[in-house]
């Protein structure tokens, strides 16, 4: 038998957690919920942490990083 679909497994592996939440949903009503968020897209997030505190911040999150210029390489 062939392996079940990466995405197959990701909304497995969704249900699991929810379940040892205590949420009881339906395989389908997972999908169904999943499907209209951002599931198997890849996402660049420009975050800091300040060490003393734990504290994260996010300033930005964008499906390319070129667009703004966070991976741009300035060398002189």
């Amino acid at each position: 038998m062939a392996d079940p679909l990466p995405a197959q497994s990701a909304i497995d592996r969704v249900q699991s957690e929810l379940v040892r939440l205590g949420v009881v949903l339906a395989l389908s009503s997972v999908w169904a919920i999943l499907r209209r968020t951002v599931l198997l897209k890849r996402l660049y997030v420009l975050f800091f942490i300040e060490l003393d505190t734990r504290w994260a911040y996010v300033t930005g999150v964008t499906a390319n990083p070129m667009d703004l210029g966070w991976s741009n390489r300035r060398e002189t």
